[in-house]
């Protein structure tokens, strides 16, 4: 299959592991909230049900209250008596309980009560406590439509929350028109605390709200928070506990009941007792990891698929490299051993140069294998070097001498500068090859009749041997990638000079090897290769 072939294929299946990962993933999300949203409604309902309890006790303590307000309706029709008699008698009931021995009945009552006729003729009577006569207030008469409106065969409670700045409710029962009677009203205004300490806060601890899936010792306020509110928003009551959370539900009572609103909130800890198996968390933890791990894992893959087709291409490069370094030495070596063999050697120093161009074009061909052979031993980690202190004129010399007749064909010229007496730690045979690569770089890269010197001192605790030409130098960004197998420069590959791209990659493993490092300096022209030894001190 082609290189871009198998890139195709695998960024294919790549975006088929990514896709199905998050159809997964969003599948596992969309899960995860239908679930929270079942525990949710769960939860909501169990508020509804609290609410539902809470304002049935609500009412039972509000007719309690109210229930004086009842006596005139009540009575017989034919009875006697006017509508001042009957507003007295409900403040007498009133008294009674006042002086209710028990404590167990409502006794705060505000005033005034009041009665109102329908009709044409309508009289509006208003007493205060003791039962005498007083002006009807104003303040009422913004009540008396919904009051009057209240039309029913049955007499019943209302109640009718005024104006929120003047706090004030109003509890009235209707008695039908009957028998030459009017339909006639009949209330009383209270305070707003009256209605929440005689109703609304009773009712709160007079049922129990806590479902049966909680421990008995949980009391309604540790479980709940109930706020009641007037039509117009002012609170009303606040149970003694507020909590804050997702979980309620909202109650709004007829207009017969005031229109008050009932708000029911549950309180978040108890909510995984609640529900079967608890709320269900997101999945935003798992779902990212999920996605973050397939994410490196197709980076890898890919990373690595395109790594392994860069190698083979590398690869390729570097067979097509060795085949044609290895058939220009071989040609000059047939073309020089052909003319000496054809004897058209026409004098002594034709021949000694056909002879030293197969011997330089031999080196040549021994130093592009020795490093082919290191560099697939390196590969294997089968290098194996023996580092022993070692005088390095004479190693340096012995390495210049055996390029002197490659350096000749090139016109090159080599100096050595290394000081007598000079030690370092190093294998002879590997520093010998370093150098080789060395020497190679220098005559390939540098221009022809150009001048190769190579130097070395002692810096501290190490010993640098440098190489250094006349040719173009090596930029500072890229100055790192040389050292990689295979790599070349962009303005080698211009000038169509031939190389492996081993030569220096081979230099830095020997030199690690050696327990060394590698620099290449600045330099105002050309290109100089420092190594760095151990000198073994």
């Amino acid at each position: 299959m082609r290189p871009s072939a198998v890139r195709w294929l695998l960024g294919a299946l790549a975006a088929v592991a990514l896709a199905a990962n998050i159809v997964l993933a969003l599948q596992s999300w969309r899960g995860n909230q239908a679930h929270r949203a079942a525990a949710f409604a769960t939860l909501n309902d169990l508020a509804g049900v609290a609410l539902d309890r809470y304002t049935t006790a609500a009412e039972g303590w509000f007719r309690q209250l109210g229930n004086p307000l009842l006596f005139p309706v009540e009575r017989p029709a034919g009875a006697p008596g006017s509508r001042l008699a009957e507003l007295r008698d409900v403040i007498a009931i009133t008294g009674e309980r006042e002086r209710d021995p028990c404590n167990c009945l409502p006794v705060a009552w505000g005033d005034p009560f009041f009665a109102l006729e329908g009709g044409d003729g309508r009289q509006d009577i208003a007493v205060d406590r003791a039962g005498k006569r007083i002006a009807f207030p104003a303040s009422l008469s913004t009540a008396l439509e919904l009051i009057l409106g209240a039309r029913d065969s049955t007499a019943r409670l209302l109640l009718v929350p005024l104006e929120p700045a003047a706090r004030r409710i109003i509890i009235a029962t209707i008695a039908p028109a009957r028998a030459g009677r009017p339909q006639v009203a009949y209330g009383v205004r209270l305070r707003d605390e009256v209605l929440a300490s005689q109703v609304l806060a009773p009712a709160f601890g007079s049922v129990r709200m806590v479902p049966r899936l909680l421990s008995s010792d949980v009391t309604n306020a540790e479980y709940l928070s109930i706020v009641v509110k007037a039509p117009s928003g002012r609170v009303l009551y606040r149970s003694p506990i507020a909590h804050l959370s997702p979980y309620g539900d909202t109650l709004r009572l007829p207009a017969r009941r005031g229109g008050l609103s009932y708000e029911a909130v549950l309180n978040p800890r108890y909510a995984n007792q609640l529900v079967a198996g608890g709320i269900p968390k997101p999945p935003v933890g798992p779902i990212a990891l999920t996605l973050a791990v397939t994410l490196i894992a197709l980076f890898a893959v890919g990373w690595t698929a395109w790594w392994s087709l860069e190698l083979a291409r590398l690869r390729t490069d570097f067979t097509s490299s060795v085949s044609h370094e290895l058939r220009t030495p071989l040609t000059q070596i047939r073309l020089s051993a052909e003319t000496l063999l054809l004897g058209r050697v026409r004098s002594e120093g034709e021949r000694q140069a056909a002879l030293e161009g197969v011997v330089a074009e031999a080196a040549r061909m021994q130093e592009l294998v020795e490093n082919v052979l290191h560099f697939a031993r390196a590969e294997r980690h089968l290098v194996r070097v023996r580092p022993v202190r070692i005088e390095l004129k004479p190693v340096v010399e012995a390495a210049a001498l055996d390029f002197a007749p490659i350096a000749r064909q090139q016109g090159a010229t080599v100096l050595c500068t290394v000081p007598r007496a000079l030690t370092a730690l190093a294998d002879p045979i590997g520093l010998r090859q370093v150098l080789h690569n060395l020497l190679d770089n220098a005559v390939r890269y540098g221009p022809a009749g150009g001048t190769i010197t190579i130097d070395a001192s002692l810096e501290g605790t190490e010993v640098r041997v440098g190489v250094a030409d006349d040719g173009r130098g090596i930029p500072h960004h890229e100055r790192e990638r040389v050292w990689r197998p295979f790599e070349r420069l962009a303005t080698v590959a211009e000038t169509n000079t031939s190389g492996t791209g081993l030569g220096l990659a081979v230099v830095g493993e020997l030199v690690r090897a050696m327990g060394g490092r590698c620099r290449i300096a600045d330099r105002e022209t050309g290109c100089r290769v420092d190594i760095f030894l151990p000198t073994g001190g």
